[in-house]
C-alpha cells in the first residue's frame, strides 16, 4: 500500500499557479484546499520543470479536463480513484487569488 506524505504547493497573492511539485515515484491520493477566492482548481502536469511544457491534465477516461469547485472556503477531495499521474505537477486556479494561498497535496510513495 505504501506510506503518505504531504506535499504543499502556494500560489501566491495575485496569481493563479502554484510552484512545481516533484511528484516522481508517487500517486496522488488527496487535495485540501485553505480558504481561496472562490474559483475552480485545475490539475496540470507534466515530463520536467520547463514551465512551457505544463498542460492541462484531463480525466482518466478522456471526458473532460480535471476541474475542481472549491468556491469560497475550504475543502477536501479523494483522488484515489482518478489514477492522476505525471512527474510534475501544478495546480491552477481559474482566476487570481487575493492572498497567497497554500494548498496541501496527499501523496502516497
Amino acid at each position: 500500500m505504501g506510506r503518505t506524505q504531504t506535499l504543499y504547493a502556494t500560489i501566491p497573492q495575485s496569481a493563479s499557479v502554484s510552484v512545481n511539485m516533484a511528484m516522481i515515484g508517487t500517486h496522488l491520493v488527496g487535495l485540501w484546499a485553505p480558504v481561496v477566492t472562490s474559483c475552480q482548481v485545475y490539475l496540470q502536469g507534466s515530463y520536467d520543470t520547463t514551465s512551457a511544457n505544463y498542460v492541462p491534465m484531463d480525466r482518466t477516461d478522456g471526458s473532460t479536463r480535471w476541474a475542481w469547485n472549491v468556491g469560497a472556503g475550504s475543502k477536501m477531495v479523494g483522488l484515489v480513484d482518478e489514477g492522476l499521474h505525471a512527474f510534475y505537477f501544478r495546480l491552477e486556479t481559474s482566476i487570481t487569488q487575493a492572498n497567497t494561498v497554500v494548498f496541501a497535496l496527499s501523496v502516497r510513495v
